[in-house]
């Protein structure tokens, strides 16, 4: 796979395989183990978020611990939350990070989904297939390339106005809002157009965002 490839690749099994098998690996691709985890949690979360109108009410709200655990699993127990419930399937594995597993499970959500609604079934995994990829897109970033690093002085800018606006976004999960996190980085003095260009995108933008990752040195 070539840095063209993986951009434009709308599967995700690969991309996935990429990161996780090193015998995979294409050349040049940088897989930084810190925090790897953390990203592969918050994307399997996003993957299951794509089919969260299929959930039950109880996985939906262990999804949403899923995610908090993805940042915090030192200290976040789960199993000492009383309104914890055990998640199964595809939820279940977010917890865990399994990324070679919830999007195949995710996909038989789909699956079900397009038979009830008559839908073809190759179609509808192409689709999720691709919302799948631009997920692992937004978490991960370019893998060929570094990513850029953040000028101490965007950061400081009027009072870290814009640390705390990235924060919000995360806590909120309001990456709607992103676009405005763009302008306040330029306006501190960011001329970056890969961060600038990433955040200014139609996305999808969610928890683990990479750019988002970067201002808030995740």
């Amino acid at each position: 796979m070539t840095e063209q490839e993986w951009l434009a690749c709308r599967d995700p099994n690969p991309l996935v395989a990429a990161v996780l098998i090193p015998e995979q690996r294409p050349p040049g691709l940088q897989v930084r183990q810190a925090g790897l985890r953390r990203k592969l949690r918050q994307f399997c979360c996003a993957c299951c978020r794509r089919v969260e109108h299929l959930l039950t009410e109880p996985d939906l709200r262990a999804l949403l611990l899923a995610e908090d655990f993805a940042e915090k699993p030192g200290t976040y127990r789960l199993d000492r939350r009383p309104d914890y419930h055990v998640p199964s399937g595809a939820v279940s594995m977010a917890v865990e990070g399994y990324a070679i597993v919830v999007p195949h499970n995710v996909l038989s959500h789909v699956a079900e989904e397009a038979r009830r609604l008559s839908r073809p079934l190759e179609e509808a995994f192409a689709q999720e297939k691709a919302a799948q990829a631009a997920l692992f897109h937004d978490v991960f970033g370019n893998l060929f390339r570094p990513p850029p690093a953040p000028d101490p002085a965007w950061l400081a800018w009027e009072r870290r106005t814009v640390p705390k606006l990235a924060q919000a976004i995360y806590d909120e999960r309001a990456f709607e809002r992103v676009p405005v996190l763009a302008d306040a980085l330029e306006d501190a003095g960011c001329s970056d157009e890969v961060i600038l260009s990433h955040l200014r995108s139609a996305g999808p933008h969610v928890r683990g965002c990479w750019a988002v990752d970067l201002i808030l040195g995740k």
